[in-house]
């Protein structure tokens, strides 16, 4: 396997950042905004069910983007295998963590699921727009035995410059 080159592997390093500084900044405002809501309409359980759906919202999105950046500069299996094994990682905490919670009353279940569902939608949004703000190189190298051009695999003979 290829490590990836310093202009790829710093443009997927700053990709996941961005990523990491969105997830951060969006479980701020779904702390503030889902517990001040939570609590104004259900109280005391309203308020944990928010802020335990911020834990669970963190813990279905942050692992993944972590685990990215931290092996974004390695080679494709370390980074494929970094990110399985958080997926991995965080079905069996999500597992337990609602095996734990489902006999308990002390919080809204309404509010536990409706910030884990605002919350992992907009965090796939905010990882999105990191990745579509993100300037990645696609070009491997010149070829200069050609003369600057080169004919289409296809067969056709159409030919791009370089």
């Amino acid at each position: 396997m290829h490590e990836p080159t310093a202009p790829v592997a710093d443009a997927l390093h700053a990709t996941f950042a961005a990523a990491l500084r969105y997830l951060a900044i969006l479980l701020v405002v779904l702390t503030l905004v889902g517990g001040t809501a939570g609590y104004l309409v259900h109280g005391l359980p309203g308020l944990w069910g928010a802020l335990l759906g911020v834990a669970g919202t963190a813990l279905f999105s942050v692992p993944t983007v972590a685990s990215m950046y931290v092996s974004a500069r390695r080679n494709v299996a370390v980074m494929s295998g970094a990110m399985m094994g958080s997926w991995v990682l965080k079905m069996a905490l999500l597992l337990a963590a609602i095996l734990a919670l489902r006999p308990l009353e002390f919080y809204s279940k309404p509010f536990l699921v409706g910030t884990i569902f605002i919350g992992a939608v907009t965090a796939v949004l905010l990882d999105v727009m990191a990745v579509l703000k993100t300037r990645m190189p696609y070009t491997a190298g010149a070829d200069t035995t050609s003369g600057g051009t080169e004919t289409d695999s296809g067969g056709t003979g159409a030919s791009t410059q370089r």
